[in-house]
């Protein structure tokens, strides 16, 4: 486990109760490293670089998958802290392409659609995603 699609299987429901419970520690373990979820790599990886593309940065479109997949689970609280962190982003850094996990600074592309697009569906829902039906 090193990258965020690590925890795409979530997502895809095909993850079993235990290995969710096991992607779930494993975010509770990034989250200690880190100020915003979900890094693209595992912080205490030597290949995390905060800044580079897929090396370490948050990406709102990931997020909303992985979100969606904790809150399938059951884990609506870890679901509710993704959704937060990147509402947060979005509201102190704009529609970034993809933002620094330890400072919130905004990365990549000034004004992305697929980010202001989450940003829209997050912020117009009081529902983290999956739940209620709410996406």
């Amino acid at each position: 486990m090193g990258v965020s699609a690590s925890f795409l299987p979530l997502f895809a429901g095909t993850a079993s109760p235990e290995r969710a419970r096991r992607l779930l520690g494993t975010l509770e373990a990034w989250a200690g490293r880190v100020r915003y979820l979900v890094p693209s790599t595992d912080p205490s990886s030597p290949r995390f670089e905060a800044q580079r593309y897929w090396r370490g940065p948050v990406w709102a479109v990931v997020n909303y998958l992985i979100a969606l997949g904790f809150s399938e689970y059951g884990y609506g609280e870890m679901a509710g802290r993704i959704r937060q962190d990147t509402l947060e982003l979005c509201e102190t850094a704009g529609f970034s392409e993809y933002f620094h996990p330890l400072t919130g600074q905004g990365l990549g592309g000034g004004s992305f659609s697929w980010t202001a697009a989450i940003y829209l569906a997050w912020s117009q829902s009081p529902h983290t995603p999956g739940a209620g039906g709410s996406l």
